[in-house]
């Protein structure tokens, strides 16, 4: 699946995300930020535009209506992040720590997740579209009353996976892995799975396959 890259100029300038702490207008554009670090804040309308984001600390960190747009993320700290209320759009987190965040009312679009560790993590009342998670860990991650359209796990762990109300139709799970995990008939109708997890999910509810 393809997804509408970042549009981030050539010609950025050195920034600080520990502006926004001190001036909630403050916004991050057009920069190139390097080690800042918010753990433990709690902050409100952090918004960053056509920027790369490296090295940086958010672990811990509640932030309230949020606005990424055009954003690398790379090699950044969001364990135990809780982020509501905002959106995310033509952004890439790569190499990312983010065991135990939380996603809850926000909207998603043209995303992606590489090499990231998103384990425990939960996505409630959200919208992605769009979506792709590439080589992440997302054992005993939670979806919960969301809308999914077009999003797709490429070589992700999903074991232990629970997904509540939320329809995996248009989704794609082919080429990934799980031992175990929660979802209902009516959410898994129209996801795309593998002939192998098309075993597994029979096993899962109950019934007897042969040959």
């Amino acid at each position: 699946m393809k997804i509408k890259q970042p549009e981030i100029g050539s010609h950025l300038e050195p920034g600080k995300i520990e502006t926004v702490l001190s001036d909630p207008d403050f916004i991050v554009e057009d920069s190139e930020v390097n080690g800042s670090t918010i753990a433990g804040e709690s902050v409100e309308r952090l918004r960053i535009f056509s920027s790369t984001v490296k090295n940086c600390d958010f672990s811990n960190t509640f932030m309230d209506s949020v606005d990424f747009t055009d954003v690398v993320f790379n090699n950044c700290d969001f364990s135990n992040v809780k982020i509501e209320d905002g959106s995310i759009h033509r952004t890439e987190f790569r190499n990312c720590r983010m065991t135990g965040i939380q996603f809850d009312k926000m909207n998603f679009g043209n995303v992606l997740f590489e090499d990231t560790k998103m384990n425990l993590s939960s996505v409630v009342t959200s919208k992605l579209e769009k979506v792709l998670l590439k080589d992440t860990m997302l054992d005993s991650t939670e979806f919960h009353s969301s809308q999914l359209k077009q999003v797709e796990f490429e070589v992700c762990s999903l074991n232990d996976m629970y997904v509540h109300d939320t329809p995996f139709k248009s989704c794609d799970i082919s080429r990934s892995y799980f031992d175990s995990i929660t979802l209902s008939k009516e959410d898994m109708t129209g996801c795309t799975i593998s002939s192998s997890q098309a075993v597994t999910f029979a096993g899962l509810m109950g019934l007897n396959v042969v040959d």
